[in-house]
């Protein structure tokens, strides 16, 4: 069962309260959340969850194995009821998104994070909290570690040309402050690519900037 995202439409279906059927069998989570979701208009709490716009599902007390949950999902979809599921883990938030749910928060979320995320699902938006990111995004690819044994391969006249280049200069003007052919600077910046195993300029300072060889 996969949510299919209902966009375009009139932003009169939604007016007037958003009705919300807190779906839960802890008692003590039940009270909470209904005091945080009426704090705040349009928001009020139904007893049925056929009254309801939203569908708040406690899933860590409503567990998504028994047959009359699933069978109360379909028909919630079916109706075009969003359903808001509160979660413990990453895990959990992918197994509802497999079901279609439209949002799934952290189950300690504060109230006013929860109230922003069920209207924010009432308006046909998907929300899912930040703190799944880190499980569900690809890691950063880290930039690739200078090679000090290289950088150490250095002459003395190339750390020079590689001061110069970091400042931005020219070959031309490189030969004029060292006072060397232009010639002889293309020399040594060559040498410096090589030495780096990099093909431009701005790749040999990155290089030797992370590995502490220079600094702007």
């Amino acid at each position: 069962m996969t949510y299919k995202p209902q966009l375009g439409k009139d932003d009169s279906d939604n007016a007037g309260p958003v009705r919300v059927y807190v779906w839960t069998t802890d008692m003590l989570a039940a009270d909470g959340l209904r005091q945080a979701l009426e704090a705040a208009e349009p928001l009020v709490c139904v007893e049925e969850p056929a009254d309801a716009d939203v569908l708040l599902w406690d899933v860590s007390s409503v567990s998504c194995e028994a047959p009359e949950v699933l069978a109360q999902l379909r028909a919630a979809q079916a109706s075009d009821r969003c359903i808001v599921a509160l979660v413990e883990d990453a895990e959990a938030a992918a197994a509802c998104a497999e079901l279609g749910v439209r949002a799934a928060l952290v189950r300690r979320i504060h109230a006013p994070s929860l109230r922003a995320a069920i209207l924010a699902a009432r308006a046909g938006l998907c929300v899912y909290d930040s703190a799944f990111a880190e499980h569900w995004l690809p890691a950063p690819i880290p930039a690739p570690a200078a090679d000090t044994r290289a950088l150490a391969a250095l002459t003395g006249r190339e750390h020079e040309v590689l001061e110069l280049l970091a400042l931005g200069l020219s070959n031309r003007h490189i030969g004029k402050r060292l006072e060397v052919s232009i010639h002889t600077v293309k020399f040594h910046v060559n040498s410096i690519l090589a030495k780096l195993s990099v093909s431009t300029r701005t790749a040999a300072v990155s290089a030797a900037i992370r590995a502490g060889l220079i600094t702007l």
